[in-house]
């Protein structure tokens, strides 16, 4: 049993130039170091992204060009809830 139930990483700005599993589509080094950090101590792992939300890590993505905006604490919270 892993230590923690859930994990929400954030999408990267690099991504693959094709359609994957949103766990593979991004490829940002502090992404991909997160996803080996969560694999290793969540039961579950879900993605903010930044068009499509909150998306499960096996969610077939196509890429985009979009960025989770620079939003103040209260409203990264409020876009978060899902």
């Amino acid at each position: 049993m892993k230590p923690y139930a859930i994990a929400i990483l954030a999408c990267s700005a690099s991504k693959l130039d094709r359609a994957a599993p949103a766990r593979d589509l991004y490829t940002g080094q502090l992404f991909r170091l997160s996803l080996q950090l969560a694999d290793f101590c969540a039961e579950r792992i879900v993605i903010l992204s930044a068009k499509h939300g909150v998306v499960e890590a096996d969610r077939v993505l196509e890429p985009y060009d979009e960025k989770l905006p620079s939003e103040k604490y209260v409203d990264r919270h409020r876009r978060a809830q899902w």
